[in-house]
Parts: structure tokens; C-alpha cells; sequence
């Protein structure tokens, strides 16, 4: 069974990374309800999470993809140099929710930590 991993090992890296900026994606999109610098922190995020997804890509298979990601990055330094990253404003759950959550989920929250353990 571990085989799988070890001779896949690079496809499930590239798989980690996609997820990764998939969510970072979302969270570009979730930043447009953010009150102060929704756009900053929207460009922020889904610059961030292209990197993420299509980084390697555009390094290994974009004649200046170096460059490409290079220029991203500069735009995230700039972007956190001129404070244009808020974060949002979140509403405080009340102790019955945090309960109603904590037994819905249970012990699947260590899931993910025990996967990239293994």
C-alpha cells in the first residue's frame, strides 16, 4: 500500500498544491464581503491561489513562466506593503452552535493532519 505513495509521490504533491490553491481561490472569492480592501484582498488570495495551483505548470511548461511567477509575487509583496489585506469581519457563534459543530464533526477533524502524517 505505501508503495502507491512512494511511486506517486510527485502527482500527489501536485494534487496537495491544487487543493491548496483551490481554497486559496475561494477565499479570493469570499473576500468580496470583506468591509475595508475587498479588492486587495481578493486580487491577494486568487493571485495567491494561482500560484498554488499553476505554479509548477507555468515554471515547467511556459517558455517565461519564471518570470510570470516572479511578477505574482512581486504583486503580492506590493499588494502587502500598501496594507491592501484586511481581514474580514466574522459573526461570533454562540455556544450552542459551537457545540451543535464540534459533535457533528467529532474526531474527523484529525483526518487531515494523520494523512499528511502518513
Amino acid at each position: 500500500m505505501l508503495d502507491f505513495f512512494v511511486d506517486n509521490k510527485v502527482a500527489l504533491d501536485e494534487i496537495a498544491y491544487i487543493l491548496c490553491g483551490i481554497i486559496c481561490i475561494m477565499t479570493g472569492i469570499r473576500a468580496r464581503l470583506n468591509k475595508e480592501a475587498k479588492i486587495g484582498t481578493m486580487i491577494f488570495w486568487i493571485l495567491l491561489g494561482i500560484l498554488f495551483a499553476g505554479g509548477g505548470f507555468l515554471v515547467r511548461h511556459v517558455e517565461s513562466g519564471g518570470i510570470i511567477v516572479g511578477v505574482i509575487l512581486l504583486l503580492l509583496g506590493v499588494l502587502s506593503i500598501a496594507n491592501q489585506i484586511k481581514p474580514g469581519e466574522f459573526k461570533e457563534l454562540t455556544e450552542e452552535e459551537r457545540e451543535k459543530n464540534a459533535e457533528k464533526v467529532g474526531g474527523k477533524i484529525f483526518i487531515p493532519a494523520l494523512v499528511m502524517g502518513i
